[in-house]
């Protein structure tokens, strides 16, 4: 992974840093050419909302990929020690938007999408393991299925962040709202393991979380778990549209305008004085 960017202010870090920042490294080019970027107190949370491209402000279109969420999946049991890959593993792959929705799935776009902006716009996708919206392919002639599978998958959601330094890991909390298909196991925090609702992917199935750590500065790994027992597989999450911040607590903005100082002033008036007395007494002279 590369070395986290440094703030290229010398000054205590400040919004004006970070606009600064994210200009110059904004987001890094991971080993597995995922996209990267650099969160800061005025980073606004659906940055990390899934199928969703926030610079354009519109959701990643069918059949392409999410450049911030990876997948790695596994028929392995699931157990209370199970971990998902290291960063390093070659088992992650790109997250796909698939190219069809299951209709059973909450609608994730148009008029009836479960997920939107304060505006109204649809604001978050499905992704899956695959474009079209599996785990795998069926059998022969797609009538080998079985339902459940003996070994249920597991897939990994993986996506990443780095902290800029000056953002106290402690402010960050980051609110969600997720589908999924079939079933949450937990979330993993740069490795610590959380447990979460289970929920699903039926409409009335969202459930709620918030991650409150532990974070770091540099890069902070995010990894949710989902147990798939049949065939489709999807995820969904959207940042709570109320939070505007990742930090808990924002930090207080310069003023716009410096204000001069009641001394200064006087001594500004005072040299003025001073000039406009030599001029006078230039001229009688």
């Amino acid at each position: 992974m590369p070395t986290p960017c440094k703030p290229p202010c010398t000054r205590p870090w400040k919004p004006a840093c970070a606009a600064t920042l994210l200009v110059l490294c904004g987001a890094g080019l991971a080993a597995d050419n995922s996209t990267i970027p650099t969160f800061n107190c005025g980073t606004s949370p659906s940055v990390l909302n899934t199928g969703y491209n926030e610079a354009a402000r519109a959701q990643i279109a069918p059949g392409q990929t999410d450049p911030q969420w990876f997948v790695s999946s596994t028929q392995a049991a699931y157990t209370p020690s199970t971990l998902p890959p290291s960063n390093a593993s070659s088992t992650w792959g790109a997250a796909f938007v698939p190219n069809t929705i299951s209709g059973a799935w909450a609608p994730s776009h148009g008029s009836g999408a479960v997920f939107v902006d304060a505006q109204g716009h649809p604001n978050a996708e499905w992704l899956s393991p695959r474009a079209v919206g599996t785990n795998h392919d069926r059998g022969p002639g797609g009538t080998a299925y079985a339902w459940p599978y003996p070994s249920p998958y597991t897939n990994f959601y993986r996506t990443q962040f780095y902290l800029a330094p000056g953002v106290a890991p402690g402010n960050v909390a980051i609110a969600l709202r997720y589908y999924n298909d079939d079933r949450m196991r937990d979330v993993f925090v740069n490795g610590v393991r959380q447990t979460i609702p289970g929920g699903g992917f039926w409409t009335s199935a969202m459930q709620t979380t918030t991650l409150t750590g532990p974070w770091q500065t540099g890069l902070n790994t995010i990894v949710f778990a989902v147990q798939d027992v049949g065939w489709i597989a999807g995820f969904m999450a959207q940042a709570i549209p109320t939070a505007t911040s990742i930090c808990k607590v924002l930090p207080p903005r310069p003023s716009a305008v410096p204000t001069l100082q009641f001394t200064a002033l006087l001594g500004l008036s005072g040299l003025l004085g001073a000039l406009g007395y030599r001029r006078m007494c230039c001229r009688k002279n």
